[in-house]
């Protein structure tokens, strides 16, 4: 009997579980991140908006990173392996001495006013893609 009822329970806290993280769908997830925790899941914007730029950067083309959290660009290192990712500081205004000479730049809520860059494409809601002009 002591069994069943030890049963009972964890199905109890298992359907509990679920119930916090919201119904049950048949469905792959867009990132890493869907089924994550809360804090996490806030990221995957940004998970989303670095496997939008993948594809438009070449391979091996030098992309700047410019985020208003500077640690982003550790995660951008992860995700775009193909490019060479350095960082960018600022929200805005010309791109600083540590991104070098950039091909592309990436802005994910900030925005790049530097005439050596053109905007290629918007990423809507929040971000662009620049690269630089030859």
């Amino acid at each position: 009997m002591l069994r069943w009822i030890g049963v009972a329970v964890l199905f109890v806290l298992l359907c509990a579980e679920v119930a916090a993280h919201g119904p049950l769908r048949l469905e792959a997830p867009r990132t890493i991140l869907s089924n994550a925790a809360r804090v996490q899941k806030e990221t995957e914007p940004y998970f989303l908006f670095l496997r939008w730029v993948a594809p438009r950067v070449p391979p091996g083309a030098r992309l700047a990173i410019r985020t208003p959290a500077y640690l982003w660009y550790f995660v951008a290192l992860g995700q775009l392996p193909d490019q060479i990712v350095v960082p960018a500081t600022g929200e805005r205004g010309p791109l600083s001495p540590d991104a070098g000479d950039a091909d592309w730049v990436a802005c994910y809520f900030a925005n790049l006013d530097d005439p050596r860059y053109r905007r290629v494409a918007s990423y809507v809601p929040n971000g662009s893609l620049y690269q630089r002009l030859r």
